[in-house]
């Protein structure tokens, strides 16, 4: 129950500016789970396909694939 309760709630925070770039609530939690201070709020849908790409291939370090798509 703690999980759903968890997850609700950082889809609630996380998915509104996410979404608009193209990123599901489910990429979102996982960006979130490799990334957690990863700033979601400015992605571009450009952003979005790579970092769903890097999600995707589980190559290598994921979080520092993330972090340098977002930078």
């Amino acid at each position: 129950m703690k999980r759903i309760a968890l997850f609700a709630a950082a889809l609630t925070a996380f998915a509104p500016a996410a979404f608009a770039a193209g990123l599901t609530a489910t990429e979102t939690f996982e960006v979130k789970q490799y990334a957690p201070n990863a700033d979601l709020t400015n992605v571009t849908a450009a952003q979005a396909n790579a970092i769903t790409a890097a999600i995707a291939s589980g190559d290598g370090n994921i979080a520092a694939q993330i972090y340098s798509i977002l930078n």
